[in-house]
Parts: C-alpha cells; sequence; structure tokens
C-alpha cells in the first residue's frame, strides 16, 4: 500500500493496542497540558493552520517544481 506521493504505508495493528504505545502517551500529556492551560488543543489544532510551506523541511516545498 502506498500513500499519494508513492511512499509505502506499513499497517500496524499493534500500535494502537499496545498500553505504552506512544500515541496514548501523548494523549495524556496534551490532556495534561490541555488541564493545566485550558484552550490549549485548540491553539495547537490553530497553529497547524498556519504553517508556511518555508516552514516546512521538505525539500520539495523548499526548492519548488
Amino acid at each position: 500500500m502506498h500513500g499519494r506521493r508513492g511512499i509505502a504505508i506499513i499497517l500496524c495493528s499493534l500500535c494502537d493496542n499496545q498500553e505504552n504505545a506512544r500515541r496514548q502517551e501523548m494523549k495524556a500529556l496534551i490532556a495534561d497540558l490541555e488541564r493545566k492551560y485550558p484552550g490549549l488543543r485548540g491553539s495547537m489544532l490553530t497553529a497547524q493552520q498556519n504553517l508556511r510551506p518555508s516552514q516546512l523541511l521538505d525539500r520539495e516545498y523548499l526548492e519548488g517544481p
């Protein structure tokens, strides 16, 4: 299976099921930070919308077509 850019996608049925998976750790971290800083989750989502291609480390965007 390949993504839009032709990069192979490796599916793992274990990742979301592992108790100590990084995904679960990140969810807990964000939930903890949200309790300390209400509105943080929304601010993080807004910040992602304001990214410019020049801020990314993707050479395709940096060098142009």
